[in-house]
């Protein structure tokens, strides 16, 4: 089995067959190279075929996790500015209907999904405009959101300025702070 959660299994195939066909799904729903994606799924088998089918589809997934704050989901969903948004029920609640407007959104949960019958063959990158500078490469103004003291979103102007350690995180807002 390549996935394995609770009891749901899939196996290599099933997993890519699933995926293509979710990915065929968002290209003819827009989606393009370097498109931000958000899906914000509990864990589970449909999340593992979500992110795997953003990807085959040339997107960029933007993760966001249920269990955060609505507030905090709210403000990464404005800033990232996703079309499209892959979710289930509890993605759908943390994230509320403010941040709903405007977005094209796709229910990973449905029982029979409206992009079953598409091909389960894999995307064909040349088609999608995908080269090999698109693999691995950091998106345009990507932003990475860290939680301060508080919990509240400390946004960083980009991945470079990640800080891995809350120490320095918190100087770096007292010096903002005293200019």
């Amino acid at each position: 089995m390549t996935v394995v959660h609770g009891k749901e299994r899939l196996s290599y195939d099933e997993l890519n067959a699933r995926a293509n066909q979710l990915a065929h799904h968002l290209i003819e729903l827009g989606v393009r190279p370097d498109q931000p994606v958000a899906i914000c799924l509990e864990r589970s088998l449909p999340m593992v075929v979500g992110v795997l089918a953003i990807l085959k589809a040339g997107g960029a997934y933007l993760p966001l996790d249920p269990a955060y704050p609505s507030e905090r989901l709210r403000q990464i969903v404005d800033d990232a500015k996703p079309k499209l948004l892959l979710c289930d029920v509890a993605g759908r609640t943390a994230l509320g209907a403010e941040a709903l407007a405007g977005v094209t959104v796709v229910d990973l949960e449905t029982a029979t999904p409206s992009w079953a019958p598409r091909s389960p063959s894999n995307p064909d990158p040349h088609t999608l405009g995908l080269t090999m500078p698109h693999v691995g490469r950091p998106i345009a103004n990507t932003r990475v959101y860290l939680l301060d003291g508080d919990g509240a979103p400390v946004p960083f102007g980009a991945v470079g300025e990640l800080c891995l350690h809350s120490a320095m995180a918190a100087y770096k807002r007292r010096l903002a702070a005293a200019s």
